[in-house]
């Protein structure tokens, strides 16, 4: 089944980040939406599977993997669930889409995975992964992170608080990195310009409210070129948004 549950016992609000990987169980799972749980609380949340050869367990519980993955498959578990929304469907994915994703990365990467999980593509490019963390730290007061690749943003990620903004950092930075991996190098770099217009674009984008899985209230949006974007507000403040472009 497409969902995992969750149990928070602590007296604060949990927040599970849409992208997020799980490591265990049966199969390595993404959480396909932004999720906040109440205090002392048990709900249950949508995911895909990231690891298609796989059915047996390896623990009976889930670890977090400490890590978003790549901009190529968050565009395409944004997609799927929008579209999955819009047919009453719940939060779902295209979990053929997720697979073949997952499999044109090791394919991009010359890697060999028995299970196809997704998270073999992260430890094979380790070394390299720290490495081009070290350069992008995070800045002091940031509450959030552009990327860009060959002068073209890619994705946007805004948080409520830079306290959030700074945990999370480390985990987008090297999730995305695996994008960078397997480009050849540029010369064409994006502008601050570039990343305000893009942001600009955003607030334009057609927003509307759909189902939430837990607290607060989810919006998504699809502009006009395909562009994906997904937010969570609680209180009317932002939780966590999202936009990845059309890849």
């Amino acid at each position: 089944m497409p969902h995992l549950v969750v149990e928070n016992h602590s007296e604060s609000l949990l927040l599970l980040i849409e992208g997020q990987e799980l490591i265990g169980a049966k199969q390595n799972r993404v959480l396909n939406t932004t999720v906040l749980i109440k205090p002392k609380s048990k709900i249950t949340i949508p995911v895909s599977c990231v690891e298609a050869g796989r059915w047996h367990f390896l623990s009976r519980e889930m670890r977090d993997a400490e890590r978003f993955v790549a901009n190529k498959l968050r565009y395409k578990l944004k997609r799927g669930v929008y579209e999955s929304l819009k047919k009453k469907m719940g939060h779902r994915s295209n979990q053929g889409e997720v697979w073949d994703t997952v499999a044109h990365l090791h394919e991009e990467l010359n890697i060999i995975s028995p299970t196809s999980a997704l998270s073999d593509a992260y430890e094979a490019y380790e070394q390299e992964i720290e490495e081009f963390c070290k350069d992008i730290t995070y800045v002091e007061g940031a509450t959030g992170l552009a990327i860009a690749l060959d002068g073209r943003v890619g994705s946007l990620d805004l948080f409520g608080t830079a306290q959030t903004c700074s945990r999370l950092w480390p985990r987008l930075v090297a999730g995305l990195s695996l994008e960078a991996l397997r480009k050849t190098s540029s010369p064409t770099k994006a502008t601050v310009e570039d990343v305000l217009q893009y942001w600009t674009d955003v607030t334009q984008w057609p927003w509307e409210a759909v189902t939430t899985v837990g607290e607060g209230q989810e919006y998504r949006a699809e502009s006009q070129r395909g562009d994906q974007g997904s937010a969570l507000f609680y209180d009317g403040k932002v939780v966590y948004l999202s936009a990845v472009s059309r890849q």
